[in-house]
């Protein structure tokens, strides 16, 4: 289900992503999010840091995870 907040933007630019919205996407203290602009919209993603993925693809190498990662971006970037 997809749940909608209203926040503010503290006077430093800041924003808190409400706890629930945290917890089911597992964000926690030091994780990487990647923000941008899509038709006027602002879209937050959780990174997955490459070590994560170690060890959940037999077969696929580390070149082609970044090269997935390259043409994810390419897509979202459209």
């Amino acid at each position: 289900m997809r749940e909608v907040k209203t926040i503010q933007v503290s006077s430093k630019g800041q924003i808190v992503i409400p706890y629930r919205i945290r917890r089911q996407l597992n964000i926690g203290p030091r994780t990487y999010l990647r923000i941008m602009e899509r038709k006027g919209d602002i879209v937050i993603k959780p990174v997955v840091m490459l070590s994560e993925l170690r060890g959940r693809f037999k077969g696929v190498t580390t070149a082609d995870i970044r090269k997935m990662r390259e043409e994810d971006i390419k897509l979202e970037s459209k």
